[in-house]
């Protein structure tokens, strides 16, 4: 949610994708914020700690998840994700919403003052 909006909703939060990686969090030396909840996500997801009962949602975010791979570390030794255009171009031509999205909610461990209800998380 954009910054000047998530004022005004209870429970939100800004997401800045570009901003710096949480460095109590950061084990892993993650470019970025979205770098760094990309692969908290992609873990979840590996280790079936999503809740998702739709098959066909199940195999996208496979597809999206898998196609994400550690690119392009930096010199101070951080990784990004794969970038989007060539993430595309590996699953066929679309983009990755799924997994954008599934990301994006992992803010919310990363912001722990926020209140979080996970059963809005399940599809």
């Amino acid at each position: 949610v954009g910054i000047p909006i998530c004022d005004q909703i209870r429970g939100s939060t800004h997401y800045v994708p570009n901003s710096t990686s949480y460095p109590d969090v950061d084990k892993a030396g993650f470019a970025t914020l979205k770098d760094q909840l990309y692969f908290l996500a992609a873990e979840a997801f590996k280790a079936r700690q999503l809740h998702i009962d739709d098959h066909t949602v199940i195999d996208e975010m496979t597809t999206e998840f898998t196609a994400h791979k550690k690119h392009n570390i930096n010199i101070e030794g951080k990784f990004k994700v794969t970038p989007k255009p060539l993430v595309k171009k590996l699953i066929g031509g679309r983009s990755p919403n799924l997994s954008d999205a599934v990301s994006m909610r992992f803010i919310y461990l990363l912001r722990p003052n926020k209140p979080f209800t996970p059963e809005i998380w399940s599809f």
